[in-house]
């Protein structure tokens, strides 16, 4: 719905300019992003399946622990030692807040790491990707470009 939405505004309206995209970039760029955020949102949502809401929103909180250690693996961040303590702390917090979990399953919480890091990983590529060809796409040309290929990775079982 929102890629449809995103066209009307971008080709029918004429509201925000489209980006110049080859197919270069779309097939460098956008389909890894695409695929990384299809991930995040099949494995995120499958975890409902085996985890409560509340737990869910718990491990959630690990997103800004997954973000920089990727953005680290990936050179776009350097590791610091007091950012390094802070993400220490957020994982201790996460950890005993989760201690308690009584319908603990670890089917469900691996569903939802994986899309934690899925996420984390698009996000920095994102960044990366983009950056590197020397484009920036506001929200509605992301969602313009992003949205159908990440439709196509989700409507394959």
């Amino acid at each position: 719905f929102s890629g449809i939405v995103a066209f009307f505004i971008v080709r029918v309206f004429k509201v925000v300019a489209p980006v110049k995209m080859t197919f270069e970039i779309y097939a460098t760029c956008v389909v890894p992003i695409s695929a990384f955020f299809a991930a995040s949102l099949w494995f995120g949502n499958t975890a409902y399946l085996f985890i409560s809401v509340a737990f869910i929103q718990m491990l959630k909180a690990l997103m800004p622990v997954a973000t920089f250690f990727m953005a680290v693996l990936c050179g776009t961040d350097k590791a610091r030692c007091d950012v390094f303590f802070n993400m220490v702390l957020v994982s201790v917090g996460v950890v005993i807040s989760s201690y308690g979990e009584i319908h603990f399953n670890v089917i469900g919480t691996l569903y939802q790491v994986t899309g934690i890091l899925a996420e984390a990983l698009r996000l920095v590529l994102t960044q990366v990707l983009l950056q590197k060809k020397g484009l920036t796409l506001n929200p509605v040309t992301s969602l313009y470009y992003i949205a159908p290929c990440s439709f196509v990775f989700l409507f394959v079982p």
